[in-house]
């Protein structure tokens, strides 16, 4: 799989994010992580701070995975030298198409949040909770190339 980042650099989640509604069972928790199944596996991909250009750009590579517990369902990231993040886990959010972020730093001390919606187009953009300034504060997934291709949208 290959990956294409515009703006600034690679997405992921965290261990620490905020737990699914008690009455979200693990069953509808798979059903909603299930429309993101196309983040799962290996992507590597190209970031750069100016869309177009390779100037301070950077190598990222990202690692998704299904997680379970015995209540829980998420897709689990690591980020190989994240430039803004190293792991992360992205659960349902309270409502049906609502999802949480929680990402750590790339030095892996800070978690932040993000929340957001997966639109009509399956575009899943998230915004941040508590990012400071220097962190991504929004973040949007998007394939492409029927679903070969992620595109990866940092924006400060």
């Amino acid at each position: 799989m290959s990956l294409i980042m515009a703006a600034m650099a690679l997405v992921l989640a965290a261990d620490d994010v905020a737990k699914p509604p008690a009455d979200a069972g693990l069953e509808a928790q798979k059903g909603e992580l299930a429309k993101l199944q196309g983040l799962v596996g290996s992507w590597k991909g190209v970031a750069s701070p100016i869309r177009g250009s390779d100037k301070g750009a950077w190598i990222e590579k990202a690692d998704w995975a299904w997680k379970f517990s015995d209540k829980t369902a998420s897709l689990a990231v690591q980020i190989a030298d994240g430039k803004f993040f190293s792991t992360g886990e992205l659960r349902p959010g309270k409502k049906a198409g609502d999802y949480v972020l929680a990402a750590k730093s790339g030095d892996g001390k800070l978690t932040f949040h993000y929340e957001g919606q997966l639109d009509k187009d399956e575009k899943l953009t998230l915004l941040a909770k508590d990012a400071p300034d220097g962190m991504p504060k929004r973040i949007s997934f998007r394939f492409v190339a029927e679903g070969a291709r992620l595109i990866v949208l940092l924006e400060g």
